[in-house]
């Protein structure tokens, strides 16, 4: 019986030695996975740059159009003037509603990591 379990066991085994064996599979898995994160990373960069680029570009062509909002508004009676004032003091009370809102938001969720304190 004891020849059977020399037969199973590996030859080292059967010796008495400890082997230890590397498995590549896991090496070239951790290189993977090494190589790929600064990929990535510059891949968010990118997307990131290409993104502002286009959001730059939006406005330049936006700036061209403020010539004629301009024009518009020198077109305007005082009374129309007023209405238009009015109205944007309103939708800047909204926004900043909404800002204190998210800020609120921001401070239950600790997004930041930090005290609200901090952010003013």
């Amino acid at each position: 019986q004891s020849q059977s379990q020399s037969q199973s066991q590996s030859p080292a085994a059967a010796s008495g030695r400890l082997v230890y064996v590397r498995r590549k599979v896991e090496v070239d898995t951790n290189k993977a996975k090494e190589a790929s994160a600064p990929t990535r990373v510059v891949a968010r960069w990118e997307e990131r740059y290409h993104h502002l680029q286009m959001l730059l570009n939006k406005l330049d062509n936006q700036s061209h159009g403020t010539d004629h909002h301009a024009q518009m508004l020198w077109s305007l009676s005082s009374a129309e003037l007023s209405k238009h004032a009015v109205d944007l003091e309103k939708r800047s009370i909204q926004f900043s509603l909404e800002e204190a809102r998210e800020m609120q938001r921001v401070s239950a969720l600790n997004v930041l990591g930090r005290s609200l304190n901090s952010l003013k």
